[in-house]
């Protein structure tokens, strides 16, 4: 949408004086982008002006977030964001510049404390800061007090103006530092952080690694999280490599936006369905705003986040890679998986009259609780072509009763004549589960490894005789990424029916069972 769409309507009078500027922008982030800090928003210099900046969905909830931030601090309330959105759409620009300099301006808050990856880059941030009140013009006229230093006097030297600390006439504090730094204890003549702001804590997956993201995580958790518990805390990056901090964030995310699609929000019911290793998420009241480039509509159409900027032609051509899938969708694939590519998996479909069979397969948790497995479930079809599509992907946790609900409903759709599932888990429980649902019931016990039947899938891959209907990113993120996944039900899942439909597996260490 257009970014003059998104004001509100005011007598362009106020513009007129300083009192009137500083009125309109009080509490307003957007107006005082506009009135204060355009250059942030367009490039004169180019021939632009402000008709032609438009915002996305994700600008527009990151100014409905920098609203909240006037509230005094309540640790009973405590505000904890994330905001995980593509490459190139303002996210530091926002968090880390104008809506600080907002916070500032006015003295929403006093005391505001910026962590980045490193100590070099938080120092950065700030020089960006100071050069943007020194030089700003506008704002000098309209907010002195906060464009000069605090001094005892006029004559005197500032009490603290140094490469991690900035202290202004107005009393407002703005202080940076590397995400490992040790800062535990910092307050500035009594008070203690306001506002705590992470924004590209973690390095690019080249110089990061597991042992790195927990020490890290650690650190957060311990040290910073402390500084002030009742303190507004705000995330803001890209993903960078599987299982980062942020990328656990957005997995927790993804999960809860699922749970309450389906329940009631329970906190403790809800923290059972989540991976142990990630429940610090949801321990620390974590609210994520996921924004992936392609987002999808509640009818599961497919648009773009910022259609100004990506048309849905050029998001389709780039996001078969892993750069893609981890710079604009914030959903990172492994470099060390050792059987799919991005080549392998190609879209195309049929007419629904076309498919001449249907299978569903399952590979199911034992339990839906106080464990981090998910139940997998693919819906593939033999077309009229001869070649296999999987038409449905999904990672579920459920009960026994509530997945039959589940499968029923989608065998009905799929208009599935056959239920496929691994009784390496429940046995004989599953027939008993899925006994009312009207489709031939086939199970299988399988003590060949996981890679060896995966293997037997990705050569269906190669051959081109596997066609995905559209795209499945938690699939396909499990794809690109295995053997070397926290958890492989979709895998497994896709395995057993791209197998069944192309060659059932009738190998040494694979019994079958039939029920109809």
């Amino acid at each position: 949408m257009k970014l003059i769409e998104a004001l509100p309507d005011f007598d362009s009078r106020l513009l007129s004086t300083p009192e009137g500027r500083r009125a309109l922008c009080k509490y307003d982030p957007l107006m005082f982008a506009v009135i204060y800090m355009p250059h942030k928003l367009y490039d004169s210099d180019a021939g632009q002006t402000i008709s032609d900046v438009t915002l996305n969905e994700f600008h527009l909830d990151v100014i409905a977030y920098a609203k909240t931030l006037v509230k005094p601090l309540d640790i009973h309330t405590p505000h904890h964001d994330c905001f995980i959105a593509p490459r190139m759409t303002g996210k530091s620009t926002w968090i880390n510049h104008i809506i600080p300099i907002w916070i500032g301006a006015y003295k929403h808050q006093s005391y505001v404390m910026a962590f980045s990856d490193s100590d070099t880059q938080a120092k950065n941030w700030l020089q960006n800061f100071k050069m943007e009140i020194n030089s700003n013009e506008r704002l000098k006229a309209d907010f002195p007090a906060f464009c000069d230093l605090a001094r005892a006097s006029e004559s005197a030297r500032a009490y603290s103006d140094n490469r991690n600390l900035t202290h202004r006439a107005n009393g407002f504090v703005l202080q940076v530092a590397g995400a490992d730094n040790n800062v535990l204890g910092a307050n500035v003549n009594g008070i203690r952080p306001q506002v705590l702001i992470f924004d590209d804590i973690e390095p690019d997956m080249s110089r990061y690694s597991d042992a790195e993201a927990k020490k890290r995580l650690n650190t957060l958790l311990s040290s910073h999280w402390y500084l002030n518990s009742a303190a507004h805390k705000v995330f803001i990056g890209t993903t960078t490599m599987p299982d980062s901090i942020i990328d656990q964030m957005r997995k927790v995310g993804e999960l809860k936006k699922d749970y309450l699609a389906e329940n009631e929000w329970n906190k403790l019911a809800f923290k059972e369905e989540v991976d142990p290793d990630m429940r610090w998420v949801v321990d620390k009241n974590i609210q994520v705003h996921y924004w992936p480039a392609i987002m999808t509509d509640e009818d599961g159409g497919e648009y773009s986040l910022w259609p100004e900027r990506w048309s849905m032609d050029y998001l389709n051509e780039e996001r078969g890679t892993r750069e893609f899938q981890m710079n604009m969708q914030n959903r990172p694939i492994g470099l060390d998986g050792g059987f799919w590519e991005e080549s392998d998996i190609v879209f195309d479909s049929l007419e629904d009259d076309e498919y001449v069979k249907t299978i569903i397969t399952l590979d199911p948790a034992v339990t839906t609780k106080q464990r981090s497995d998910f139940t997998g479930i693919t819906i593939a079809s033999l077309g009229s072509d001869g070649r296999t599509y999987i038409r449905h992907s999904e990672q579920v946790k459920m009960t026994p009763d509530g997945l039959s609900q589940h499968v029923a409903e989608l065998v009905s759709a799929f208009e599935c004549e056959i239920l496929y599932i691994e009784t390496n888990q429940g046995g004989d429980l599953w027939k008993q589960v899925f006994q009312d649902i009207p489709v031939a019931y086939r199970s299988v016990r399988a003590t060949d490894k996981k890679e060896y039947r995966a293997g037997q899938a990705h050569t269906y891959y190669v051959k081109k005789k596997v066609f995905h209907t559209r795209n499945f990113p938690a699939l396909q993120e499990q794809m690109l990424a295995f053997p070397n996944v926290r958890h492989d039900d979709l895998v497994d899942s896709l395995g057993m029916a791209v197998t069944y439909l192309n060659h059932k597996p009738k190998k040494v260490g694979i019994r079958h069972a039939q029920y109809i």
